[in-house]
């Protein structure tokens, strides 16, 4: 009787002690935090004192900016994927892993250009929005995990980006 009451107090302290972990979701973008490239809380400009056409200006700007950078993104992501993978082999050749690096850094450049033009964009259709326009800066995002904050392309208002 005594070995059967300590068996269900332990069973039932592990499964309070592990249940946080279950309740979650999935790990890396499974976590209800991680937004990924858009739908940010600067998405749909209902933050601001926008006229109707501003908004909806500005929203069909955001469209615009996403779908236009859509295949740079997989890019990015592809030649990030591809690093990773030659960084995790055996044979590492330094000239192959400098050259995914540049592309990288080429590719990011590319879409921090992009961005500006976005913002000039949205400060000429409504001045008052460049406290919201970013949508790629510090936030929910490629951060720490599941549940943190982190900086990356999240949902963040007015960030920088990488």
């Amino acid at each position: 009787m005594k070995k059967t009451a300590i068996m269900i107090v332990s069973v039932m302290l592990i499964g309070l002690m592990t249940y946080p972990v279950f309740a979650g979701g999935g790990g890396w973008g499974g976590g209800r935090h991680m937004k990924g490239y858009h739908n940010g809380p600067c998405y749909n400009w209902n933050a601001g004192n926008f006229s109707e056409e501003q908004r909806s200006q500005l929203d069909g700007l955001d469209k615009e900016f996403y779908n236009s950078t859509a295949e740079l993104r997989i890019r990015i992501r592809t030649k990030i994927a591809e690093l990773n993978s030659a960084l995790a082999g055996t044979d590492l050749d330094l000239e192959n892993l400098k050259g995914l690096q540049k592309e990288i850094s080429d590719l990011r450049a590319e879409m921090a250009q992009k961005r500006l033009n976005y913002r000039v964009e949205v400060r000429e259709i409504a001045p008052e929005a460049a406290a919201y326009a970013g949508g790629y800066g510090p936030g929910s995002g490629w951060g720490k995990g599941r549940h943190h904050r982190g900086a990356g392309y999240g949902s963040g208002c007015g960030g920088q980006g990488r």
